[in-house]
């Protein structure tokens, strides 16, 4: 029984911790961003910025959330399994 608790809470870990990344971190928006940033920096007089994002940018920050979301999610929800519903659920 104890197994099967911690294998749900690990995949509702990282289903949350996809869903959040696309949700939180906006991939299209850092897209937006960085080009606005670079259209900005081709009409400045003094400075000449490239913005460029790369396919291992990407990948990095992907992983880096996933393993920061299942960090995040896994020690409380652990905690809370060991707990009585009733106590993990007050509110102090």
């Amino acid at each position: 029984m104890i197994k099967i608790k911690r294998k749900w809470i690990i995949i509702g870990v990282v289903v949350l911790t996809i869903v959040g990344y696309f949700v939180v971190n906006g991939f299209l928006m850092g897209m937006l961003f960085a080009k606005t940033i670079e259209t900005y920096f081709q009409f400045h007089p003094l400075f000449y910025l490239k913005a460029d994002v790369s396919l291992g940018l990407i990948l990095f920050s992907i992983v880096f959330s996933f393993f920061v979301g299942c960090v995040s999610g896994y020690f409380p929800a652990r905690a809370a399994a060991k707990m009585k519903p009733v106590d993990a659920l007050r509110y102090e």
